[in-house]
């Protein structure tokens, strides 16, 4: 599925919890304000964002808060092009725990140096 319409990235649900008072305050206010969905973040290269990582707090209940919403979840990782291997094994962990309507791999500055085009293919 492409995500279609407003989504929310999130790199850490304890971003949200500085505006809002939970998650799910926040999940209510983008539904009520018509976003689509969520896009949380589940790896940064080739560290998976597991439960009980830091990075992971609230990110389990965030995906199933914004799921009874009726709020679409595109997860996405950070690829840096260095480790494949440990990227793909980051997001096979990552994502076979939390799934996602999609994936989406964020890949900008680390696959424009010199001989990048090999790695990104």
């Amino acid at each position: 599925m492409i995500p279609i319409g407003k989504f929310l990235m999130v790199w850490y649900t304890s971003q949200l919890l500085r505006v809002y008072v939970s998650l799910e305050e926040a999940v209510k206010a983008l539904s009520e304000h018509g976003f689509a969905g969520i896009m949380p973040k589940i790896a940064n290269g080739n560290y998976a964002w597991l439960p009980g990582k830091p990075e992971a707090k609230g990110l389990p209940e965030l995906i199933a808060l914004a799921r009874d919403f009726g709020l679409q979840v595109h997860t996405w990782i950070y690829s840096y092009g260095q480790d494949l291997s440990g990227e793909l094994a980051a997001i096979k962990a990552a994502y076979g725990i939390y799934g996602g309507d999609s994936l989406t791999i964020n890949a900008e500055a680390e696959y424009k140096r010199k001989g990048a085009a090999v790695v990104a293919t």
